[in-house]
């Protein structure tokens, strides 16, 4: 008896299933992830206070940055000639 309990439950059907429910857990583990850079704030000047030297750095910053990307509106490369 302990051997078809046994067999049933390391047989090749078993693992197939097994492998299926670790697959779609991932997938419903991963779904939600990806909506959660829509929610968060990393901004330092959420977090820090306004008297905070890179706050205020941050504030000075502000009209030479990129509203879309977020990064600097001017190049530190060289013109190319």
């Amino acid at each position: 008896m302990h051997r078809q309990i046994a067999g049933k439950l390391t047989g090749r059907v078993t693992k197939w299933i097994i492998a299926a429910f670790w697959v779609l857990l991932a997938v419903a583990a991963c779904s939600p992830s990806s909506k959660l850079s829509d929610v968060q704030n990393n901004e330092a000047s959420s977090w820090l206070p306004g008297s905070a030297e890179s706050t205020q750095a941050l504030e000075k910053l502000a009209p030479f940055q990129d509203m879309k990307t977020s990064q600097p509106s001017w190049s530190t490369s060289a013109p190319r000639v």
